[in-house]
C-alpha cells in the first residue's frame, strides 16, 4: 500500500480498479503513470497540494478516457509555452489564459503570471508535459502512423525543385572534405529486417556478403577500396533486381497519441551503412561543418537554445517527418557524385509494409545508418545558403559567385562576432539567427519539408527547445517525462523504472521504489540493489549512502573483476557487475578463433570486432550457465560496460 502525503490527509494510490475506460493492454501502464503524475502535482512550489484537489484530480483521470485526459494536458502545454512573448525592448508580455482557472494548478499559474518566476514555469511545464511520452498504443494509432507514412511519400513525390540546387551542391562540395576510412565496419545496436536475427553474434552468424557488399568494402583491380569502378555509371541510371533491397516497415512509440514510422534495414546493408556513417561523421568533424554540427555533443545546441532564450538573437526550428521528407532525387542532385554512388549501394529502394512491398521516394528512412549525418549536412547547407541569399540581396553581389566561395563566406559571416551569429544543426534540430529564420523556413518549404509551428520558437518567444533541453529566459526548465513500457513480460519495463527512480527525487522516487519492491517482473518479485551515484551497475538504485544487506560481493576469476550477488530466499536471482575486464579462457570460445580471425583480418579494428563477438558469446553462455552451439539463438545485445542507467535506456534480452 502506498499513500500520497497531501495537505490535510493522505491519498491512496494502490486502488486502480476505477480506471475502467482504459484499454486492457494499457491499463497497468496508464494507472502507474497517473500515479507518478499525481506525485509530481502534489510537490508544488507553494507547498503540498490539498487532499481535496488531489482526490478530485485522481477522480477526473479515472472517469475520463486516457486519450481525452492526455489530450487536455497536451493542449494546455502548447498554450502555455506560447503564452509568453517579449518586445524589442526585451519587456516580457504574459498573455493570461482563462482556461487555466479550471485546472488543478491555477494558484501556481497565477503566481507565475504575476511574477514570471522560472521555478513556477518549470513546475507548470512538468505537470502538463510529463505524460506526453507515455506509451498508450492502440490499433487506431498504428493505422494513423501508416497512413501518415504513405501521405508523406505522396507529398514529397509531388515536390518540384524551384531552387537552384547547384548552389547548395557547391556549398556541400566546398565544405565537406569526404575521407575514406580503411577500417572494417561494425554492426549497429539496432534490429535488422531479417527475422530471427538478434544480437551481434547472430548477425555475424547470418551475414552473407553480396556482390554489392564486395564492391563496397573490398579492393579490386579497378576500384581502389571497393568504391570506384566499372559499373558505376550504369548503376545510377536504374535499379536492377540486385539493388531492389527490401527493408521492413515498423512503428515505435513516440508519444501517447502518435507512433513513429521507421524502417528496419536488411542485415547486409546495416554493415555498409555503418561504415559510410563513420566516414561521413569523420568527414564532418574534419571540415568547416564541424563548427555547426556536433555529432556526439547535443550540449552545443542546448547552449545555443539557452542563449537564444536570453538574447532573442536566435530561433529554434522543428520539422515534421524530417527524415521521411529527404527525397532521394534531392540527395542525388546536391551531394558529390562519389558519395551518391555510395548512397545508392547502401540504400533500401523498397520497404515491406503491411500492404506489401512499396518502392520509396525518400532517400533513407529513420533506421538507416546514414540518415542522421545526411540530414545534418543538408540542413546546415540550407542555413548557410540562406545567409548567402540575404547577403546577395543586401550587397547586390552575385549569388552564383558567393556559392563558389563557401569557405570564405562561412568564416566571415557566421560565428559569435559575425553578422549571422552562431548556427547549430543536429539532425532536424535547427538553430539559426533571427535574421536568417524566415529565409531558412522559405527554403526548407521549397525543398519539400514541413515546419512544425507548434514546436518552433521564433523571434520574441521567451521559450526555446532543442535537443531535449527546455529554456525560459535563461533558466533551464527541462521537464522529466514519464516513460514506461506497456508490457511487463520482459526486462524493458523493469529497466525503465530503475531509470525513472534515478532521475527523480522526493515523492516520485518513493512511489517508484514501492513499485519495484511489490511488482513482479518476468514472473518474479525481484530484490533491489543500491549503488553509488557514479556507479554503472545495471538494475540498481543510485544512492549517496547505500547499504545492501541482502547482497555480498566476491571476486570472479573469469571476469577478473568484483561482482555483486543479490539473494532472495531461493538463491541468487541477479548478477550485478560493477566493472568488467574479460579474459577468454573457456574452450568453447577458442573454437571460433580460426574461422573468424581469418575472415576479419589481424588489424586493430578487426580485433575489436572479434572481441565484441566473443563477448556476446560469453554473455550468451552466462544466461544458460553452459556453453552454446552456433545454431542456438539465445542472445544478449548489451553488456555491463555498454549500458548507462538512464530513463531512456532499455536492455534487450532474448531468452
Amino acid at each position: 500500500m502506498f499513500t500520497l502525503p497531501c495537505s490535510g490527509g493522505r491519498l491512496d494510490l494502490t486502488n486502480q480498479s476505477s480506471f475502467k475506460l482504459c484499454p486492457v493492454e494499457s491499463a497497468e501502464t496508464y494507472s502507474r503513470s497517473i500515479n507518478v503524475y499525481l506525485c509530481i502535482v502534489v510537490e508544488s512550489p507553494l507547498g503540498k497540494k490539498p487532499i481535496s484537489v488531489m482526490r478530485k484530480l485522481k477522480n477526473s483521470a479515472c472517469s475520463t478516457s486516457p486519450r481525452e485526459f492526455l489530450d487536455r494536458q497536451s493542449e494546455l502545454y502548447d498554450l502555455f509555452v506560447k503564452s509568453s512573448r517579449r518586445d524589442q525592448d526585451d519587456v516580457e508580455t504574459r498573455h493570461y489564459l482563462k482556461t487555466m482557472e479550471k485546472t488543478h494548478i491555477f494558484p501556481e499559474y497565477l503566481h507565475w503570471f504575476r511574477t514570471g518566476d522560472p521555478i513556477f514555469y518549470k513546475y507548470i511545464l512538468q505537470v502538463f508535459g510529463s505524460l506526453k511520452k507515455i506509451e498508450l498504443s492502440t490499433v487506431q494509432s498504428s493505422a494513423d502512423a501508416l497512413r501518415a507514412w504513405y501521405e508523406t511519400e505522396e507529398r514529397i513525390c509531388q515536390v518540384r525543385d524551384t531552387l537552384p540546387l547547384d548552389h547548395i551542391k557547391n556549398i556541400i562540395c566546398g565544405l565537406l572534405d569526404f575521407k575514406r576510412m580503411s577500417n572494417l565496419p561494425k554492426f549497429g545496436p539496432g534490429k535488422v529486417s531479417d527475422k530471427r536475427i538478434s544480437g551481434q553474434a547472430s548477425k555475424l552468424d547470418n551475414l552473407v556478403l553480396s556482390a554489392i557488399d564486395n564492391r563496397f568494402f573490398y579492393p579490386g583491380p579497378n576500384f581502389g577500396f571497393g568504391r570506384a569502378g566499372d559499373n558505376q555509371q550504369s548503376m545510377l541510371k536504374g535499379s536492377s533486381h540486385e539493388h531492389n533491397v527490401l527493408a521492413r516497415y515498423k512503428e515505435v512509440a513516440k508519444s501517447y497519441k502518435t507512433r513513429r514510422s521507421i524502417c528496419i534495414e536488411p542485415l547486409n546493408l546495416t554493415l555498409s551503412q555503418q561504415q559510410l556513417r563513420m566516414e561521413l561523421e569523420s568527414s564532418i568533424e574534419s571540415s568547416l561543418f564541424s563548427r555547426f554540427i556536433k555529432i556526439d555533443d547535443q550540449s552545443y545546441n542546448r547552449d545555443l537554445a539557452l542563449a537564444g532564450s536570453v538574447t532573442n538573437l536566435s530561433v529554434t526550428i522543428d520539422l515534421s517527418s524530417a527524415s521521411d521528407s529527404v527525397r532521394w532525387d534531392l540527395v542525388k542532385k546536391i551531394f558529390p557524385r562519389s558519395l551518391v554512388i555510395d548512397f545508392f549501394k547502401t540504400r533500401s529502394s523498397f520497404v515491406k509494409t503491411p500492404d506489401g512491398p512499396y518502392e520509396v521516394v525518400k532517400f533513407a528512412p529513420m533506421g538507416s545508418g546514414v540518415c542522421f549525418p545526411v540530414q545534418s549536412i543538408l540542413f546546415c547547407a540550407v542555413c548557410i545558403y540562406a545567409g548567402m541569399v540575404i547577403s546577395a540581396e543586401q550587397s547586390r553581389a552575385s549569388l552564383d559567385a558567393l556559392t563558389t566561395i563557401p569557405r570564405w563566406f562561412v568564416k566571415n559571416h557566421f560565428g559569435e562576432s559575425n553578422v549571422y551569429g552562431d548556427l547549430g544543426v543536429y539532425g532536424d534540430d535547427i538553430i539559426v539567427s533571427v535574421q536568417l529564420a524566415d529565409t531558412v523556413i522559405h527554403l526548407l518549404t521549397a525543398l519539400g519539408f514541413l515546419v512544425n509551428e507548434s514546436k518552433s520558437f521564433l523571434e520574441n518567444d521567451c521559450f526555446r527547445e532543442s535537443c531535449g533541453g527546455y529554456y525560459y529566459r535563461g533558466s533551464d526548465v527541462t521537464p522529466k517525462f514519464i516513460r514506461m513500457n506497456q508490457s511487463d513480460k520482459d526486462w524493458e519495463a523493469y529497466a525503465s523504472l530503475f531509470g525513472m527512480v534515478n532521475n527523480h527525487s522526493g515523492t516520485v522516487r518513493a512511489y517508484l521504489i514501492h513499485v519495484l519492491k511489490t511488482k513482479k517482473f518476468a514472473g518474479k518479485r525481484r530484490s533491489i540493489i543500491f549503488s553509488s551515484e557514479d556507479s554503472q551497475v545495471s538494475f540498481s538504485i543510485h544512492s549517496k549512502m547505500f547499504c545492501n544487506l541482502q547482497t555480498h560481493s566476491r571476486k570472479n576469476i573469469d571476469l577478473d573483476t568484483w561482482i555483486y550477488l543479490c539473494h532472495n530466499g531461493n538463491g541468487a536471482i541477479h548478477t550485478y557487475i560493477d566493472s568488467i575486464s574479460i579474459e577468454y579462457k573457456s574452450t568453447y570460445v577458442k573454437s571460433y578463433s580460426d574461422t573468424y580471425r581469418s575472415s576479419l583480418g589481424n588489424d586493430k579494428e578487426a580485433s575489436d570486432f572479434y572481441d565484441a563477438y566473443l563477448y556476446n558469446e560469453w554473455m550468451r553462455s552466462r544466461i544458460l550457465n553452459r556453453a552454446l552451439s552456433p545454431s542456438e539463438t539465445v542472445s544478449v545485445i548489451h553488456g555491463p560496460t555498454l549500458t548507462q542507467l538512464s530513463e531512456r535506456w532499455t536492455p534487450q534480452v532474448t531468452l
